[in-house]
């Protein structure tokens, strides 16, 4: 997907995702639809013919496709009651931290500005990838609760949950093979994927109906305050106060979904490099691992000696990582040397949280967490493992001798 095409021309997913909903229920247009010049294509409340379907991947139109359509019957805020309702029945890691506040999120649903451009995508984002829209209705809970944990007022709270719901609008921009595919994307294929917050941005606004507030933060859902997030690598300040939440929200609903993850690794994950996240933000997620932690989960002797092990070796890897990235920050080629720079800042950030943990002393230190050293070894390897990516999805294009000259840093850093 071209990150440039603006929202008039017709994205192929997007149109794609939309024919797909269609299967079974009729799609109309919900205003007459022009192209650029001003020459009507489809009238108002007529459906759309695959005819016409050429027609507009071929032209610019007026207004973008996805706000000028409908289904003649979409979903309604009582079914994403509903699908609040399932949520909560179900063994789901966030029913227990969410239970406190699901009346009040619940009595929030009915009020949430929800326009009807929101419907329809969400109406296509049910029928195409139920998973995602699984997604949705846990970010708006999630975060519905952290607002209530933080008092705010029914407005805040509206807000955030309507952000949480629509975060991922912009991945209906993108290729579905990219959707949920996480680590698994190459350089490439990830780079592509970074721009959806963005693309969601863009379309949300252009509406004119949702505050800046929310669609600001939905273009910031996968930033970090110390500037390691993307697609802009904001930092501090530069994010708003409820693109700060959700961060947490999209970051914590991510770790929970990977197998074996709970409360206490995504807990630990979240606070592990300080200044990443908004620590007034995490007290939900700190609360819900201190819960979970006095079921007594244990590490046994041979998990925390291996831990330990593999805690030396990232620390001797990430020693020679640092040491050749702060070399090849001197390079005469632009490229190399600002991925060097970025990856001596990553590297920089990660041995400081690990100090202030205590675990680089090594095993005879008294008094340390043993499930923290099995965390934070899980951890680490799954951050370096990133690095590299993090690193370069932004840049353009390496030539082969940038490449050759950046092989050595990330060969250090490979397991």
């Amino acid at each position: 997907m071209d990150d440039k095409q603006p929202l008039n021309h017709v994205n192929t997913h997007v149109l794609n995702a939309i024919l797909d909903a269609a299967q079974g229920r009729a799609i109309v247009a919900s205003r007459d639809i022009f192209d650029e010049r001003g020459i009507k294509l489809l009238a108002h409340h007529m459906p759309i013919t695959p005819v016409l379907q050429q027609r507009l991947l071929s032209m610019p139109l007026k207004h973008p496709l996805e706000t000028s359509l409908r289904f003649e019957a979409g979903p309604d805020k009582n079914q994403l009651r509903r699908a609040f309702a399932k949520l909560m029945d179900s063994g789901h890691a966030l029913v227990a931290p969410l239970r406190s506040w699901a009346r009040d999120i619940d009595a929030q649903i009915t009020s949430l500005p929800l326009d009807p451009v929101g419907h329809f995508l969400l109406s296509t984002v049910q029928a195409n990838s139920p998973q995602a829209f699984d997604h949705a209705i846990q970010a708006m809970a999630l975060a519905g609760a952290m607002a209530l944990r933080a008092r705010g007022n029914p407005g805040d709270v509206r807000l955030a949950m309507l952000a949480g719901l629509l975060h991922d609008i912009g991945e209906l921009y993108l290729d579905p093979a990219l959707i949920g595919a996480g680590d698994v994307l190459d350089l490439p294929r990830f780079a592509q994927m970074a721009v959806h917050p963005q693309r969601g941005e863009q379309l949300l606004a252009s509406l004119g109906h949702y505050p800046g507030a929310l669609t600001r933060a939905i273009g910031e859902h996968h930033e970090r305050l110390d500037g390691s997030g993307y697609p802009a690598r904001l930092t501090g300040d530069k994010l708003s106060p409820l693109g700060r939440l959700l961060c947490i929200v999209e970051a914590t609903l991510g770790m929970l979904a990977l197998p074996g993850t709970g409360w206490i690794r995504a807990s630990f994950a979240l606070r592990v490099i300080p200044g990443e996240f908004d620590a007034h933000l995490l007290g939900l997620v700190a609360g819900a691992a201190a819960d979970a932690a006095r079921g007594g989960e244990q590490v046994d002797i041979a998990a925390r000696d291996q831990a330990w092990a593999g805690l030396a070796d990232a620390g001797r890897r990430m020693q020679a990582a640092l040491a050749l990235a702060r070399a090849l920050s001197a390079s005469s080629r632009p490229r190399v040397r600002d991925a060097a720079e970025a990856a001596a800042r990553l590297l920089e950030r990660l041995r400081a949280g690990w100090n202030d943990m205590g675990l680089w002393a090594g095993a005879s230190v008294e008094g340390v967490n043993l499930l923290e050293v099995a965390m934070a070894d899980e951890e680490l390897h799954y951050r370096l493992g990133r690095l590299e990516r993090n690193c370069l999805w932004h840049v353009a294009a390496l030539d082969a001798d940038d490449q050759a000259e950046l092989a050595p840093l990330w060969a250090s850093l490979a397991r």
